[in-house]
């Protein structure tokens, strides 16, 4: 059994939590300290665009989710967002708990620790039922509509993952009726906390996680022009290594020319959709999968699992 020490950061409350495998997670103001008792690498699964109460090939992704946490042992499970569709979820009594998380996932919902970021599709929903489930199974990890999680392994490499709220960032939403609460969010607000995130991050990896993609070669959706405009010049500034999405159906590594940054998409956790490529793309494809992560020292490893349990695209830097 592996264990981390992770502090959550929100916007406007500290909480601090465990997510070590089979321990509860607590909101606490006191520090807990966790380390690996096996190894000094730290993985993770990043599941995006996925609750269809078992439905499409959901079921598919969960089971071979199932199997390879049995191989790969990650720490936790991120979700990179629309984890209900079509409309998110009204209550923490939702049906969508069930047939769409704990049915599907099994013992992955009660294992693992799940740290969430939001979607378009889960603001046609109540965003605050998600973030009130903790209270029902603590494993499930939404602080805040954005927040920032510090992982320390056991030989010292920290992680800064900063989830985002991508939604209230995208110009269009602002006049969708089914819609109502994208309206309530203040964008700026959120672009100077993760330009102040960002600026005091010291930690030597750095990942900004939310839904939409910056850059996507897809024929769906493709790049989000107000992310390229607002989120890329951050990114580029404080020298992340790494911008973890989903959105489109598919799976996607690009990196621009020049780039620093690695930007990997993951949505494809119920349905694939048509893939594409762009200047910069590396792999696409519309397999239906997910993506783990590893970090071992001062390597970054990428492995993108199908449903089928093939390793369809790896790829490693060094920071």
């Amino acid at each position: 059994m592996k264990y981390i020490k992770l502090l959550i950061i929100a916007s406007v409350s500290v909480f601090l939590i465990s997510a070590a495998l089979k321990l509860p997670v607590t909101h606490s103001s006191k520090i807990n300290k966790y380390s690996f008792s096996e190894g000094s690498d730290f993985n993770f699964f990043v599941l995006g665009d996925w609750g269809r109460q078992g439905t499409i090939d959901q079921q598919a992704v969960a089971d071979q989710m199932i199997l390879q946490s049995e191989k790969l042992y990650p720490n936790f499970i991120m979700t990179v967002g629309d984890n209900f569709y079509e409309d998110g979820v009204n209550d923490i009594q939702d049906d969508h708990w069930k047939k769409s998380f704990s049915n599907v996932y099994k013992r992955l919902t009660t294992d693992y620790d799940w740290f969430i970021a939001l979607g378009n599709h889960d603001y046609r929903g109540k965003p605050e039922a998600e973030m009130a489930y903790h209270s029902v199974n603590p494993h499930w990890n939404l602080p805040d509509r954005y927040y920032s999680i510090v992982v320390e392994t056991k030989d010292h490499q920290k992680v800064r993952l900063v989830f985002i709220d991508t939604s209230p960032l995208y110009n269009d939403y602002y006049t969708k009726k089914e819609m109502p609460e994208i309206k309530t969010q203040d964008s700026a607000k959120q672009y100077r906390w993760i330009d102040s995130t960002l600026a005091n991050a010291k930690e030597p990896w750095k990942f900004v996680i939310g839904h939409h993609p910056v850059f996507s070669g897809s024929p769906s959706h493709g790049n989000t022009v107000e992310l390229v405009n607002r989120l890329k010049p951050l990114l580029d500034k404080y020298k992340v290594q790494a911008y973890i999405c989903g959105h489109d159906h598919d799976l996607q590594h690009i990196k621009p020319n020049g780039s620093y940054v690695d930007y990997f998409i993951s949505g494809s956790g119920s349905e694939g959709r048509e893939a594409g490529t762009m200047e910069g793309s590396k792999f696409a494809s519309n397999s239906l999968g997910f993506i783990d992560l590893k970090i071992k020292g001062d390597s970054l490893f990428a492995n993108y699992i199908d449903k089928d349990g093939n390793v369809i695209y790896q790829y490693s830097k060094s920071r």
